[in-house]
């Protein structure tokens, strides 16, 4: 592939990144007795999750772990 091509794919990775880390972060606001978060909800492993296990001391690892294996549902929060 040419220059062009590489930068756009390049231009591409970053915005693909970007809405991801933000559509991420949209799914972690709100009540949590009464909005949805689809992604907590379902244990998916993302962007903002991974960055928080790795500020969490152990027990903190620990329990967003657990919660991520929990079944599926509102009892993830």
């Amino acid at each position: 592939p040419g220059p062009i091509r590489s930068s756009l794919e390049a231009f591409g990775d970053r915005v693909g990144l970007a809405y991801q880390i933000r559509n991420d972060l949209g799914g972690l606001e709100g009540d949590p007795e009464a909005d949805d978060f689809p992604d907590l909800d379902a244990g998916k492993r993302t962007l903002v999750l991974l960055q928080a296990h790795d500020r969490l001391g152990e027990s903190g690892r620990q329990a967003l772990l657990d919660a991520l294996d929990a079944a599926p549902g509102p009892d993830r929060r």
